[in-house]
């Protein structure tokens, strides 16, 4: 149906052609393209980058291999890009910092490798950073520091590394953060308290040593069994809340815990 004169929108009814093999359209003037949860198999096209008034592209998942095209980095209207739970290997392109407009980012659970583009953040609109089980290395880009727009972060599951109090910018939106099973170091600092909006923090499996002081707060339900985890921790605070259920067991593993205070927790058995 390419080089004609239709208009109008693509009707949903489209989905039900179940043994579509072919579909040829020219759609240079596309808005969103979401191809999620299908069984499309293959590499992304670099002609991907035609199509540059794309403002929405998801392709997961779906059995999808090679790498991120360069040119997708021509798409400059798009806003949210969801390319998770594929076969992709190789590094992010750079040229995604050319999307100056992009406020989501999803592309996590693929075998992605090398680092964060430096730039990735540069416009300071991005709120949406899903990069977890992927295989990326190195330092956290100065850029996503200085990201005060993000609102949900997700490098879990890499090999990232750096400075916990250095790589870390103070990030007024943030609601969740997940840097667990990465190789980041160093003791926790007073900024984290500054993200007011913060109902999610993970940290588990990095090398991250100090206090956590969670006191006079009105956290409820049972002591995270992940807490063992944090083997170098040497203070923490939880008096002064409405925590029950049993002390769990893991926290045995933190043997250079210090200080333990559960105080005025009644229902702590």
């Amino acid at each position: 149906m390419a080089r004609n004169q239709i208009a109008g929108s693509i009707p949903q009814e489209i989905e039900s052609l179940s043994s579509l093999n072919v579909l040829s359209l020219k759609l240079s003037s596309l808005n969103i393209l979401w191809l999620h949860e299908n069984l499309l198999s293959g590499h992304i096209p670099s002609t991907i980058g035609n199509l540059t008034k794309l403002e929405m592209l998801a392709l997961s998942p779906n059995p999808l291999y090679g790498s991120i095209p360069m040119e997708i980095g021509n798409l400059v209207y798009l806003r949210r890009l969801v390319i998770r739970e594929t076969q992709l290997t190789g590094s992010i392109p750079p040229t995604l910092s050319n999307l100056t407009r992009m406020t989501l980012l999803s592309i996590g659970q693929n075998k992605l490798t090398g680092h964060l583009p430096e730039n990735l953040c540069f416009s300071g609109v991005l709120e949406w950073l899903v990069v977890d089980n992927n295989k990326l290395t190195g330092n956290i880009p100065k850029s996503i520091k200085t990201c005060s727009s993000l609102s949900r972060i997700r490098l879990d599951g890499n090999q990232l590394f750096g400075n916990i109090s250095e790589e870390f910018g103070m990030y007024p939106n943030l609601v969740y953060i997940d840097l667990s099973r990465n190789n980041f170091y160093g003791e926790l600092s007073q900024q984290w308290g500054k993200c007011h909006k913060l109902t999610s923090l993970r940290m588990s499996i990095n090398n991250i040593y100090g206090e956590i002081d969670l006191s006079s707060n009105h956290l409820v339900g049972e002591i995270p069994v992940e807490f063992g985890t944090f083997v170098s921790l040497f203070e923490h605070n939880l008096y002064d809340n409405q925590l029950s259920g049993h002390i769990p067991q893991e926290l045995g593993h933190l043997t250079n815990l210090e200080i333990l205070n559960l105080a005025t927790s009644q229902q702590i058995i």
